[in-house]
């Protein structure tokens, strides 16, 4: 349990200094799409071509940690 709050610590300070900000961008383009909304922003950012996402980074479903 222990291991699994550190590793939970390490990823929301990681998401709260940037470096899990796809996910965000990802949700303003969910909701832009239902509520119908053009965003010159989410356009221009999501054009981009994306090097890694650090949302998902250090997470295995199906593989144990140890």
């Amino acid at each position: 349990m222990k291991t699994a709050t550190e590793q939970h610590v390490r990823m929301y300070k990681d998401a709260m200094t940037g470096k899990g900000i796809d996910r965000h961008l990802f949700c303003l383009y969910v909701v832009s799409k239902y509520l119908g909304i053009e965003s010159p922003f989410l356009k221009e950012v999501l054009s981009e071509p994306w090097k890694l996402s650090t949302s998902q980074v250090g997470s295995f479903p199906f593989q144990r940690p140890f």
